[in-house]
């Protein structure tokens, strides 16, 4: 009888323990600042090279930077719209005639699991990693693992907790269904290389996705 109380408390006490584990991960928030957040597509074909840009990006990542096995999950989303080439007669061409914003609006990437971390992250030290998870552009969402790093900020006057974040990565058009008209052929690569870089803090404005 004995030995069964003893059993249940500590069952009780792990159960406790993985709560307050998981509840300890936090929600870093990203708010598309123009001067920490952006997201580059950029195509490198046999006639040109074309390099779209926007800042308008927003999301939010649930992660415990002191215990980085517990999980975490997130979401991130483009306004496919506001990407800009420099030329704006291109920038229309893209929307209308390739990405389609108006029938496909957002460009998302929704995190399911990352690999390659420390048990806990130190300050001010960039940490490579690896994320997995789900990428959607153009009505087509497929999977993809890309490497991609972390650091843990400071705390600053503006930033409570915050964490900088980059991903690079490559897609092929085809496999999301995006056109190529034959004209563009030469001038717009198959496969676009796409670099993310954010800053998430916990005490950014929630945003809504």
């Amino acid at each position: 009888m004995k030995n069964r109380c003893i059993n249940a408390i500590l069952v009780a006490l792990a159960i406790v323990v993985s709560a307050s584990i998981q509840a300890s991960a936090a929600d870093f928030y990203v708010s598309g600042a123009p001067e920490s957040d952006s997201v580059t597509f950029a195509s490198d074909a046999k006639l040109e090279f074309i390099e779209g840009t926007t800042n308008a990006i927003v999301g939010v990542v649930s992660f415990d930077p002191a215990n980085t096995t517990s999980p975490a999950s997130g979401r991130i989303r483009v306004d496919a719209a506001s990407l800009k080439t420099g030329i704006e007669l291109r920038d229309e061409h893209m929307r209308e005639r390739h990405l389609h914003t108006a029938q496909f609006p957002h460009i998302e990437f929704v995190l399911k699991s990352v690999s390659g971390l420390p048990a806990q992250l130190s300050p001010a030290t960039e940490t490579n990693l690896s994320i997995s998870g789900d990428f959607s552009v153009h009505g087509k969402t497929l999977p993809i693992t890309a490497p991609a790093s972390v650091e843990l900020l400071p705390p600053s006057d503006t930033l409570n907790q915050a964490i900088l974040v980059t991903a690079t990565f490559e897609i092929k058009l085809d496999d999301y269904g995006i056109p190529r008209p034959k004209m563009l052929l030469l001038k717009l690569a198959e496969t676009i290389k796409i670099r993310v870089r954010f800053i998430a803090s916990t005490s950014n404005p929630k945003v809504t996705l």
